[in-house]
């Protein structure tokens, strides 16, 4: 009888190893996720805070029967979305399954113009820059240079003609590609240190406005900034960097917290990783690891133009002048 039994126990053992390497993933898989797994962990600032070891186990369900790059990418989304951070993301590459990014959800008033910044005198006498997202522009230096000059141009233009103050909406600026903004609004911002970035290592980036040329008849005009969940990214760092000005208030609602400095990679299938790696400090060295609330909290539905919050940030306006 026990002979019978041994090859049945056998083929048992047998069948359950074979079972076993059906479901592991294949050697691309495997290389591919550990390429991105590991530029997270040595990249990320709060990589303290992680238990690496214990995340990687929890990924491995993802990673079963991954054959191709592509199945990797849901458990590359699940490091992600379990780091302690909104910022870092991943993209994969044209073509891939959800490869296609989504219309913005920032583009919901029908009314708002897309992609170049929308700059005009409001009949109280106010100039009114609506700063939108730029990160659907391709990186071309010419592009950039023209959004960049569609904000600077007005400036100067109003600047001349003689108005009250300045309006920045920032509401609907998800971010995009950060010196294109911070050069477009540096006129208003005026020579000087921005804020700082510093790196899991202690390392300091500062930043600062240095062009010896900018200068305005009318400096120091009181300037609204305006805020709301969707104000993230290099629009956030915009808000910082005209933060802290005596002549300057925030109106709306808080940013959505992603005012951190990103490092970022292309994997082997020109898929496109993000990771936090800094994190930034205002002028007073005031870190900032979370939302920038406003001075005067507006809730409700944001519009582009006369809406509560333009309208409350125009009557603040006109006391000031």
């Amino acid at each position: 009888m026990l002979k019978y039994i041994i090859p049945c126990l056998f083929l048992f053992i047998s069948g359950s190893l074979y079972a076993q390497k059906e479901h592991l993933p294949s050697r691309e898989a495997r290389r591919y996720f550990n390429e991105a797994f590991t530029y997270i962990e040595d990249t990320y600032y709060f990589t303290y805070k992680i238990k690496w070891n214990k995340l990687r186990k929890e990924v491995l369900p993802l990673l079963a029967d991954a054959k191709t790059k592509q199945d990797t990418y849901p458990a590359i989304k699940y490091v992600l979305d379990h780091l302690y951070d909104k910022h870092s993301g991943f993209w994969p590459p044209p073509g891939a399954p959800s490869g296609k990014r989504p219309d913005s959800i920032y583009h919901f008033n029908a009314s708002m113009p897309p992609g170049f910044p929308v700059c005009y005198i409001t009949p109280e006498g106010i100039g009114y820059l609506f700063i939108p997202s730029n990160f659907y522009l391709p990186y071309d230096e010419k592009k950039l240079q023209q959004w960049t000059d569609s904000l600077l141009y007005p400036i100067f233009r109003f600047d001349e003609k003689g108005i009250n103050g300045w309006i920045i909406d920032l509401r609907f600026n998800s971010g995009g590609y950060m010196n294109p903004m911070l050069n477009g609004v540096a006129p208003l911002i005026g020579k000087g240190y921005l804020y700082t970035l510093t790196d899991k290592f202690g390392r300091d980036k500062n930043y600062n406005i240095t062009r010896g040329e900018i200068n305005l008849k009318k400096p120091g005009l009181p300037i609204a900034v305006l805020t709301s969940p969707f104000t993230a990214s290099a629009a956030e760092f915009t808000a910082l960097a005209l933060h802290s000005y005596d002549h300057v208030r925030f109106f709306g609602d808080s940013t959505r917290g992603m005012s951190t400095g990103m490092k970022l990679t292309y994997l082997s299938d020109s898929a496109m990783l993000n990771v936090t790696n800094q994190v930034c400090s205002d002028r007073h060295g005031i870190k900032y690891l979370g939302k920038l609330p406003p001075d005067v909290l507006i809730r409700g539905r944001q519009l582009y133009r006369g809406d509560s919050t333009t309208k409350v940030a125009t009557r603040w306006i006109l006391q000031k002048d």
